[in-house]
């Protein structure tokens, strides 16, 4: 009752209140999906090519850099970072803005520098839709329970809000605030939150879930599983991913989006990420210093945003490319993983950069028993601070397993000094999303012309 109630009374009403076309959209979509493919890249052609028109004229940076001329091709524009935009907001607001009905956001990211932005309710509507959409395709129906962890202070306030109570009802959906989980005692309020609930669905930030995984197997604990479990906000790298699926019994999806733009990509059953068509157009480009020339850095266009539009955007992640799957009826590019943020990377001392999961991911370290959680702080380009969070296992051995660590951080960053502290816990930023790599490098000079590391 609470499902029907959801899709056939509250998200017209939602709609209605908020101008935006969830229920539409979310209709368009599964009707999209049944297209011939010369059909759906017709269209994603046109809205690209109208959205590039309006940018060229009615956006005062496009209008001034292309010195006045309609445009309509994507590779003319230049690839914009948060930081260009940031630096002069008001050069990306398209004329007229004030009359779109739109919201107004703000996102400090992993730099801590507050990002102003604005999103056309066109867009977030059509992003909502998506993620409704991914749910419904692997499986989840509106109305079973659903349990989220997510959430800082101030988003977990809105929650409060009677239109949002009001959702989360008839959604069946409970929000654990995943920032409170820097408390041990929070996990025994998330284990007796997560019996009562007994979720169909398990969504969450993904280091939060995998930090919940971790404290059931130590304490030795077993839950009911859910039928799926979809990881977001954050990297859930393989070796973590295989810890929530063992502790969960229940299959892993990843959803890949950030503040500016809702929904980029979902993962299928298969584990290939599709990126979200018609809503977003995806390229990658080369992040100078990564050895691997599979790893590229995302630049994604935003196609129903015109308040401000974002046109290859390139957001700071990072991505990994596959062989093309066969197809599975899901449409989309498609790619390997989201590997993590550029902020996640290690300069090495001669200029290049790997990314953590290059010695955290590999099976030697995926081996090593009880190594729970761990942080790197580059101090400088030679020295290197690892917390670690680790078990009894672990400890039992620990001179062979940091000789162990140290010889592989050597062997992938260079010849670098790395000190191992142990912690009890790592806990969460205060925007409940966990760091991987703390970095307190100044401006050491350019990157020498030596090549990367492999």
């Amino acid at each position: 009752m609470r499902g029907f109630l959801f899709r056939y009374l509250f998200l017209p009403l939602r709609d209605r209140l908020k101008h935006e076309q969830v229920a539409r959209d979310l209709r368009f979509l599964r009707a999209y999906e049944t297209w011939p493919e010369e059909r759906r890249k017709a269209f994603v052609t046109r809205k690209l090519h109208d959205l590039l028109a309006f940018a060229s004229q009615r956006v005062p940076f496009y209008r001034e850099y292309f010195g006045g001329r309609v445009v309509t091709d994507l590779k003319a524009f230049p690839v914009l970072t948060k930081e260009e935009i940031r630096r002069q907001p008001e050069k990306f607001l398209a004329e007229g803005w004030q009359r779109r009905p739109h919201e107004i956001n703000a996102s400090s990211g992993t730099t801590g520098t507050p990002f102003r932005f604005y999103v056309d309710r066109r867009s977030i509507s059509l992003g909502l839709a998506a993620q409704y959409r991914f749910l419904e395709k692997i499986g989840h129906r509106w109305g079973r329970p659903i349990l989220s962890l997510w959430g800082n202070p101030s988003s977990y306030a809105k929650e409060r809000q009677p239109i949002k109570r009001l959702g989360s009802w008839l959604r069946n959906e409970r929000v654990f605030p995943s920032f409170t989980l820097k408390d041990p005692r929070a996990f025994e309020d998330l284990v007796r939150l997560y019996l009562q609930v007994r979720p169909w669905l398990l969504y969450g930030y993904s280091k939060a879930l995998y930090a919940f995984a971790l404290y059931l197997r130590d304490h030795g604990l077993e839950v009911p599983p859910p039928r799926a479990v979809v990881a977001t906000s954050e990297t859930l790298f393989p070796s973590e991913r295989r810890v929530v699926a063992e502790v969960f019994r229940a299959p892993v999806h990843g959803q890949y989006g950030f503040g500016e733009i809702l929904s980029v990509a979902y993962q299928c059953a298969r584990g290939y990420y599709h990126t979200v068509e018609p809503h977003v157009v995806v390229e990658t480009r080369e992040r100078p210093g990564l050895a691997d020339p599979r790893v590229r850095e995302f630049v994604v266009t935003d196609l129903d945003n015109r308040v401000m539009p974002f046109i290859r955007y390139a957001p700071g992640d990072l991505l990994v490319l596959g062989e093309e799957p066969e197809p599975c009826g899901w449409p989309g590019w498609t790619f390997q993983e989201v590997l993590g943020r550029t902020t996640d990377l290690i300069r090495t001392p001669e200029g290049g950069y790997v990314t953590v999961p290059s010695f955290f991911g590999v099976d030697t370290v995926q081996d090593i028993p009880d190594l729970r959680k761990y942080q790197v702080i580059q101090k400088s380009l030679t020295d290197f601070e690892v917390k670690l969070v680790v078990g009894p296992a672990f400890l039992r051995n620990r001179e062979a397993y940091e000789a162990r660590l140290r010889r592989l951080f050597q062997k992938i960053v260079g010849e670098v000094t790395v000190r191992f502290r142990y912690v009890d816990d790592i806990p969460p930023e205060p925007t409940g999303k966990y760091l991987l790599v703390k970095s307190e490098l100044k401006d050491e000079g350019p990157p020498s012309p030596a090549g990367p590391r492999q």
